[in-house]
């Protein structure tokens, strides 16, 4: 957000600057793994086209930082999408480069835009919408969405505990669920 408003457009180099200061100066609170070492490649002089932590690291903190690219691109045009899409993605590269981050990282953006339209409340016409805003794919994603209608329907405990594994090879079952909120970025968008 910040970066955006000082450059008046998403700069990903002044992005990635900034997130380096950030951890840098010691700055940070709750920062994840990936963000971390990807500063830290940053600090160390790496480019910020490289920096970003690979697959399979797929944490949710490109994710996080997403909803400033629905804020300044909110409307439902071709070019807002493409932009919204187009920032959302480069920002999540600067510290996460699996694909499922990006995908993250561009749905909490299209939410974001949704949301500032006034879009619908109810869930499901709220995601379609969400949805059909998305002019980039969605790797990583697909499953959980085909589900969500049906995880609408049922009981909280149990919805929670198939979200806390979307995603993950874990989906099928016979692995323990993940209590709380998930630092994945599958179930935790």
């Amino acid at each position: 957000l910040l970066s955006y408003v000082a450059c008046g457009t998403f700069v990903a180099a002044e992005a990635a600057l900034r997130i380096a200061r950030l951890f840098g100066e010691g700055r940070v609170v709750g920062g994840g793994r990936a963000t971390r070492d990807a500063a830290l490649r940053l600090l160390a002089g790496v480019p910020y086209t490289e920096a970003g932590t690979p697959a399979p690291q797929a944490g949710n903190g490109s994710a996080m930082r997403a909803a400033a690219a629905g804020m300044f691109f909110p409307d439902d045009t071709p070019a807002h999408n493409a932009a919204r899409y187009a920032c959302a993605a480069a920002q999540s590269r600067i510290t996460h480069r699996d694909p499922r981050c990006v995908a993250g990282a561009a749905l909490i953006a299209s939410a974001v835009a949704t949301g500032l339209r006034g879009g619908p409340e109810a869930a499901e016409p709220f995601l379609r919408e969400t949805l059909a805003a998305l002019p980039g794919p969605l790797t990583g994603f697909e499953a959980g969405l085909r589900n969500f209608e049906h995880w609408l329907d049922w009981p909280a405990p149990e919805a929670a505990a198939a979200i806390a594994v979307a995603g993950t090879p874990d989906a099928a079952g016979g692995a323990e669920p993940f209590y709380g909120i998930s630092p994945f970025v599958v179930p935790s968008v």
